[in-house]
């Protein structure tokens, strides 16, 4: 689903007027928006989430949500789903551990690391697995 199509989603029967006012843009802007013609700056995307109530990243971005902008306790919510995951299960392929990277806070990336290292990764992959690990600190 685009980016635009969210947006409709979201309004539902609201009004673009008060949408607009809301989030301090024209409705010009707002059917722009979600016509897919015009990106909304990020203040607006931002008031655009709350006012739907939503995060910033189920409205606006497609891909799996960075977790350092997850609300605090989402976050907290998403490192203790990783660790659970990080025990209870073998990492045995290269996504196994982008997965986990992606979850995880500065000194347990550096732990999957050095597991990636134990369980024989190539050096392409560990760099690989380095580049991810730097992407989502």
């Amino acid at each position: 689903m685009s980016v635009a199509e969210r947006l409709v989603r979201a309004r539902g029967d609201r009004r673009r007027e008060d949408v607009a006012n809301a989030v301090g843009v024209s409705v010009s802007a707002i059917a722009m928006y979600e016509n897919g013609g015009r990106v909304p700056r990020d203040e607006a995307k931002i008031k655009l989430a709350d006012f739907y109530g939503m995060t910033v990243q189920a409205l606006f971005l497609i891909d799996k949500c960075h977790i350092t902008c997850l609300p605090k306790k989402a976050r907290r919510n998403e490192r203790a789903q990783a660790q659970a995951h990080e025990r209870s299960t073998p990492m045995k392929t290269i996504d196994d551990y982008k997965e986990a990277l992606e979850h995880a806070g500065s000194a347990v990336q550096e732990k999957l690391l050095a597991q990636a290292d134990a369980d024989g990764f190539t050096a392409w992959e560990l760099a690989e697995l380095v580049a991810w690990a730097e992407a989502w600190a």
